[in-house]
């Protein structure tokens, strides 16, 4: 938060101030939600407001009092302070779920994960290449992907209420188009689209969709996943991510350089800004000795 030039209470009176921009917040009130002292809040407030972040209006008349408000400046501050702390966040809950996920999975292995000893033989998630039957079901698993990312993507569904996706149909007998599905606890958990590029010499693939549905996010099961599907296709690959989505940009950030042979190298689109471009390599795995 020191990197962003506002200390802890200072972030935390300004989203207090957000939180009710219209009405605005008194001193006292202020200084009860922030379970710090009358003076405390009066002296951010004053350092607030030579900053540009806050006004200080007083209500005269008989009931004396002093309102805060957020300025423009602070409401821009306080989104910048904002986006900064989340993207911190999610690096940081990557890395937990991560950990916590190993853990368990040595846990289950030794018969002591919650729910009883582990079944021999059983993987607690799977990659599998997606077959003609599989085609309704990764359709309808690709609506609930567009739904969730249809606020970022200005998407809406067509007059039979579905979102279009007119690449389909050549993941199901088109050349170079490999559909995966994934599955947790025998259930359907996601998919993913990769397409070869014929313009590129070499091995190079895109992965164009990548989803692992709501309720196994979180689990560090999207970082095993991704690994399944690149190790599958080794040579060059490009993954593309939306700037305005930042846990999934980060995610990419995170996990693509654990399978890279080399740093992922990110440049924007040159049609859409709004989009960055990661290109690496994935190496064939070394055999044992």
């Amino acid at each position: 938060m020191q990197k962003a030039g506002l200390t802890p209470q200072q972030f935390s009176l300004l989203v207090l101030l957000g939180a009710s921009r219209d009405e605005g917040v008194n001193i006292g009130a202020a200084a009860e939600e922030l379970h710090i002292a009358h003076n405390s809040v009066v002296g951010l407030s004053q350092r607030a407001e030579q900053a540009g972040l806050l006004t200080r209006v007083s209500a005269g008349g008989r009931r004396q009092g002093t309102t805060l408000h957020l300025t423009e400046l602070g409401a821009r501050r306080l989104d910048e302070v904002t986006r900064t702390l989340i993207t911190e966040l999610a690096g940081d809950r990557l890395l937990l779920v991560e950990t916590l996920s190993r853990w368990n999975t040595v846990l289950a292995a030794r018969g002591l994960a919650p729910g009883g000893a582990a079944r021999g033989g059983d993987a607690r998630y799977g990659v599998r290449r997606a077959l003609a039957p599989d085609k309704p079901l990764v359709w309808h698993l690709l609506q609930l992907y567009l739904h969730e990312l249809s606020p970022l993507l200005n998407a809406v569904p067509d007059e039979r209420g579905q979102y279009g996706y007119p690449a389909f149909d050549a993941y199901w007998g088109g050349e170079g188009h490999i559909p995966y599905l994934f599955h947790a606890e025998e259930r359907p958990a996601g998919f993913a689209l990769v397409r070869r590029r014929a313009d590129k010499p070499g091995p190079w693939h895109v992965l164009e969709e990548f989803c692992v549905l709501r309720p196994y996010q979180g689990q560090g099961l999207g970082a095993a996943l991704i690994g399944e599907v690149l190790r599958r296709h080794p040579g060059r690959w490009s993954v593309a991510s939306l700037q305005r989505n930042p846990f999934t940009h980060h995610f990419w950030e995170y996990v693509l350089p654990r399978h890279a042979a080399a740093p992922p190298v990110s440049e924007p689109d040159e049609t859409r800004p709004e989009v960055t471009h990661f290109t690496f390599e994935v190496s064939i795995p070394a055999a044992r000795a």
